[in-house]
C-alpha cells in the first residue's frame, strides 16, 4: 500500500470530522435560548417521558388513558433514548432533531459529491443556509426527520 494513500485517508477522516463537528456547533447554536413551545412541541417529548416512565415502547401514551399514534414509534423512541441518555431538559428533547438536521446535511453534502463535481460542497451550504432546517432543528418535532425520509425515498426511487 501507497504512504500516501493512507495520508489521504486520515486527511480525508480529519475533513469529515471537522464538517461534522462544524455542522453540529451551526446546529445547537440557538438551543436553549427559549423553552418548548406549549401544546403542540411539548406533546412529543411528554410522549417520550411516558415511555420511559411506564416501560412501555410500544404504545405511545400521551396520557395513561391516551394512545398517541400522531408520528411514527421512531420519533418517539430517538426522543425516549435522549431524554433518558441526557436527562429531562430542553436540550434533550431537541438533541435527536439536531442530529437529523446534521445527517441531512452530510447527506446533501453527499450528494452534492456525486451530482455536483466542480463544488461539491455548494448544495449542502445552501440547504444549511436555508431558514427553515435550522429553525426545524432547533424545535422538539419530527419534521427535519421527515423531511430527511422523504428525500431519501424520493432518492431511492430514481
Amino acid at each position: 500500500m501507497d504512504p500516501r494513500a493512507h495520508i489521504d485517508i486520515a486527511g480525508n477522516w480529519r475533513r469529515w470530522a471537522i464538517i461534522v463537528v462544524a455542522a453540529l456547533v451551526y446546529a445547537c447554536a440557538l438551543q436553549g435560548v427559549r423553552p418548548l413551545y406549549s401544546p403542540d412541541e411539548g406533546r412529543y417529548p411528554d410522549v417520550a417521558i411516558a415511555m420511559l416512565d411506564s416501560g412501555d415502547w410500544v404504545h405511545p401514551m400521551l396520557h395513561h388513558e391516551i394512545e398517541h399514534w400522531a408520528k411514527p414509534p421512531l420519533t418517539y423512541w430517538s426522543l425516549a433514548a435522549s431524554i433518558g441518555l441526557f436527562g429531562r431538559h430542553e436540550f434533550a428533547a431537541r438533541l435527536p432533531c439536531v442530529l437529523a438536521f446534521v445527517a441531512t446535511i452530510l447527506l446533501v453534502l453527499w450528494l452534492g459529491k456525486r451530482l455536483v463535481l466542480e463544488q461539491p460542497w455548494l448544495p449542502a451550504l445552501i440547504y444549511a443556509s436555508f431558514a427553515f432546517p435550522p429553525l426545524a432543528a432547533n424545535l422538539s418535532s419530527p419534521l427535519t426527520r421527515c423531511s430527511r425520509s422523504g428525500r431519501r425515498s424520493a432518492l431511492s426511487r430514481s
